[in-house]
């Protein structure tokens, strides 16, 4: 399913991209594709540590603790990315939340999905 939402994303994000650079816009292309990046590895994160979490040997309440530590350090982790961008002005942030945002949106269509299936 995450290379499902992938390959959608990207489907959607790279015309999303090249549309707005038509617009004579200098950094929102590259803001939106940051901004997909950023939901696409944020998905891989929390699959990583779900995935952990369900093989963990450990007892249950050390996996969590270890899944909100890393989920704590990722959004850090995020959040001084994009700070970085929007100081540097590479980024604008209305676009990277576009990004975000796509990959949210086909996220949670394909959760709907999997749901329906069951």
């Amino acid at each position: 399913m995450i290379n499902k939402i992938n390959k959608d994303s990207l489907y959607i994000l790279i015309p999303l991209a090249v549309i707005s650079a038509l617009f004579n816009w200098k950094i929102f292309p590259i803001s939106i594709l940051i901004g997909g990046a950023i939901g696409i590895l944020n998905l891989k994160g929390i699959h990583w540590a779900i995935t952990m979490m369900t093989n963990s040997t450990a007892d249950i309440m050390s996996a969590k603790g270890k899944i909100i530590i890393f989920s704590i350090f990722r959004l850090l982790g995020v959040f001084i990315i994009l700070s970085m961008l929007l100081y540097l002005k590479i980024i604008n942030i209305l676009a990277t939340f576009i990004g975000f945002t796509v990959v949210f949106i086909i996220m949670m269509k394909e959760g709907f999905k999997e749901v329906k299936k069951l």
